[in-house]
């Protein structure tokens, strides 16, 4: 893997921390005033047990750790302790701390504020003043990376990835009448409104917008089934999606103060006659499930929104050719009441002349 390799291509002496890649089981971020752990379970697969031991984000964490393995010290600014405050390193820095899995100390980084200047902002680098947490040296360092805000910043978001080719149909059960979507046959990507009226105009972005909602649904947030049960929150069934392979998606959300949180089931409906296949469904839907049933997760406004469209949603506005000739301000007049408005400066629309 890509730490495999740096740890092969690394050269120490130009290098502000010294540690052992290979080793690093944990990092501990402080940032903003939060704390927010990060474990790695096995390779390639970290937790955030600051976040109940939700999956994290292993892509942001395996860059981060070759960043800091490659982090150069090219420029020693001082190690006078009295000037670390102009630099930002007092207690509003950020550290960052790489552990073993024994949980000793394998680096620390401390970083201060930004250094800005005119080139930098018109070619984008980005700088900071640092330390390592065994010397007393600064260094101006080039480090561009964001680190997280927030407890779910560095989760693995991603509640569902259904791609539109692996969706057979999808239903909304909370509007009169219900809204489904179809798959045309011989088309992968390409659903129809069912019911729709020979005289009703569908709009094709609306169809777009539903069917790619599952295409890696993601939350904004999350927490514990029995954090969510202290909240009290009713939870309604409002969407279904069956998929190609022969699973049920069951989407149940429930609103409070004006957030929207979701559950989510899966069950398998069409069993292939192949006892391995089958067998292999059924596995695949307990795993889902024993996940699924651990979380609570919060949806973004845009996406709980997909989930209650009504079917007048899909339908385009009839217009009227008749009405859309005439004025707004005149619309609804009689043809009497048309026929004698009077304009101004133009006999032949209507102005009255007198002799």
């Amino acid at each position: 893997n890509e730490i495999k390799q740096s740890h092969l291509s690394r050269s120490v002496s130009e290098n502000l921390l010294s540690f052992d890649i290979q080793a690093v089981n944990e990092a501990v971020i402080q940032n903003k005033g939060k704390e927010f752990r990060f474990v790695q379970v096995s390779e390639g697969k970290w937790k955030c047990p600051t976040s109940n031991d939700f999956p994290a984000k292993a892509s942001a964490l395996n860059e981060l750790i070759l960043k800091l393995y490659d982090l150069e010290s090219s420029q020693k600014l001082t190690s006078n302790k009295e000037n670390y405050t102009a630099f930002g390193l007092d207690a509003s820095r950020s550290v960052i701390t790489l552990k073993d899995k024994e949980g000793k100390n394998l680096c620390v980084l401390e970083l201060g504020k930004p250094r800005e200047s005119l080139h930098q902002k018109s070619s984008g680098d980005v700088c900071r003043y640092a330390k390592s947490g065994t010397s007393d040296s600064v260094y101006l360092i080039s480090l561009d990376f964001e680190l997280p805000e927030a407890s779910s910043d560095w989760l693995q978001k991603v509640i569902l990835n259904l791609p539109k080719k692996e969706i057979h149909k999808i239903s909304l059960l909370t509007t009169k009448p219900e809204v489904t979507l179809l798959k045309k046959e011989k088309e992968e990507e390409v659903f129809e409104l069912k019911g729709l009226k020979p005289e009703e105009t569908v709009k094709p972005w609306m169809i777009n917008q539903l069917s790619g909602t599952f295409e890696g649904l993601a939350f904004s947030d999350v927490m514990t089934s029995k954090a969510a049960e202290e909240l009290e929150l009713t939870f309604t069934e409002t969407a279904q999606v069956t998929t190609t392979e022969g699973f049920l998606y069951r989407f149940s959300l429930a609103k409070q103060k004006e957030k929207s949180f979701m559950r989510l089931f899966a069950e398998v409906i069409n069993l292939p006659a192949e006892e391995d296949k089958a067998k292999a469904l059924q596995e695949k839907a307990a795993k889902l499930n024993e996940d699924f049933s651990k979380w609570v997760y919060e949806l973004d406004s845009y996406d709980a929104a997909n989930f209650t469209k009504s079917y007048k949603d899909f339908i385009e506005e009839k217009k009227d050719s008749k009405s859309d000739s005439i004025p707004k301000e005149l619309q609804g007049a009689s043809s009497q009441e048309l026929n004698s408005e009077a304009i101004p400066g133009n006999p032949e629309e209507g102005q009255s002349i007198q002799n």
